[in-house]
């Protein structure tokens, strides 16, 4: 017999059944029947962050079979949604039910540059806005906590937020938050963000990470896997290159 040392996937979707997006007046794709768009509910603005990979997660689905194939074992599984679609684990990619599956769950708040489409936050500026605020609002709700437990006297009971409260252990930084960044752009998004507000980040899907190098020095990363494909050149191709005059030629 032989052993093998199995692949790890840093962030992926895959056992995961793909979050159903919010059924308009039309049908999928149309505007969300919503009396604010400006305010509209948490699950319509893909605000989610309480939620757990165990509960969309399928031992059956047909992705964790082609993942095996390639030689991958293990795998850090995020939500998929829009802005926040929930917590990551850690999974086997073996077993027949979810629970032979599941090494740890809560092992980190994805995040990503997703608008909400016909709602708020429904650009990368709003998401970014809606995600500042958010966490500065779970650092005053976890205060105002700490504080009613120590001395509860003449203070309301505090109230219950599972969004606010899932921001809790990053802000104690016991979880990092995971943002996908695949440009440039993205990347510089979430390097403001981080430093804004000081969580610890890791980065996912990075594709154009060269001109931030030094920063990336210290945050952990993880590069795309979909590589560009290989373009074949042709022989006749290849023949002309061969024949054209050089530029240093026609210059002169």
């Amino acid at each position: 017999m032989y052993v093998y040392a199995g692949f790890i996937d840093g962030a992926s979707h895959v056992g995961i059944t793909r979050a159903e997006e919010p059924q308009g007046q039309g049908g999928r794709g149309q505007r969300p029947e919503v009396k604010d768009p400006g305010n509209p509910p948490n699950d319509i603005a893909g605000i989610q962050p309480e939620r757990l990979v165990r509960t969309m997660l399928k031992a059956d689905e047909k992705s964790i079979e082609d993942m095996r194939k390639l030689g991958f074992t293990v795998a850090h599984v995020v939500p998929t949604g829009k802005m926040l679609p929930g917590t990551g684990a850690i999974i086997l990619l073996a077993g027949t039910s979810v629970n032979d599956m599941l090494i740890k769950e809560e092992v980190s708040l994805f995040a990503q540059f997703t608008g909400a489409g016909f709602v708020a936050p429904s650009t990368i500026i709003g998401v970014m806005s809606k995600l500042r605020d958010l966490y500065f609002q779970a650092q005053q709700s976890k205060a105002y906590t700490a504080a009613y437990l120590k001395n509860p006297t003449g203070m309301s009971r505090p109230e219950s937020n599972p969004v606010l409260e899932a921001f809790y252990p990053v802000i104690d930084k016991k979880l990092p938050l995971f943002m996908k960044a695949e440009t440039a752009r993205d990347i510089s998004r979430a390097l403001i963000l981080q430093s804004d507000m000081g969580y610890n980040l890791v980065l996912t899907e990075v594709k154009q990470g060269w001109d931030y190098a030094a920063q990336l020095k210290t945050i952990p990363t993880f590069l795309s896997l979909n590589l560009p494909p290989v373009k074949e050149v042709k022989k006749a191709d290849e023949k002309k290159k061969e024949k054209l005059p050089s530029p240093l030629l026609r210059l002169s």
